[in-house]
């Protein structure tokens, strides 16, 4: 896929509120992209946590998911500190992924909403 079929995507994602005309209310975005195993995992890995720890903050979340630069050995720490599953280490594929030079806004908005309304995998 190329970078701007991708920014299209995440963009079409996290902007497309609509208005359910059956229960007369406002609905989020249905996040439905691809999105490489590795991400997959590791939202998996953080929301099933968030869902059984309710000592997991949003911002616990977002740090274990977009704190790239912190060292991995502090994060772990943090995570073990509270959590009841066992720390996933940030593969650097991850790093890479999250990180890139022209898509990182666009994919920290997707990692940010899919934290809070959840995703559908389009594979």
């Amino acid at each position: 896929m190329n970078n701007t079929q991708e920014f299209k995507d995440v963009y079409d994602a996290v902007f497309n509120w609509y208005y359910n005309k059956e229960t007369k209310k406002i609905e989020p975005p249905m996040l439905r992209l691809s999105i490489p195993s590795y991400v997959r995992d590791r939202l998996d890995w953080i929301t099933e946590e968030a869902m059984v720890n309710p000592a997991l903050s949003f911002k616990g979340m977002v740090m274990m998911m977009l704190n790239t630069h912190a060292p991995e050995k502090k994060l772990k720490e943090e995570w073990e500190f509270g959590a009841n599953s066992d720390y996933m280490p940030m593969s650097q594929e991850y790093k890479d992924w999250i990180s890139d030079p022209i898509l990182h806004d666009f994919r920290e908005m997707f990692i940010t909403t899919a934290l809070i309304y959840g995703y559908k995998d389009r594979d």
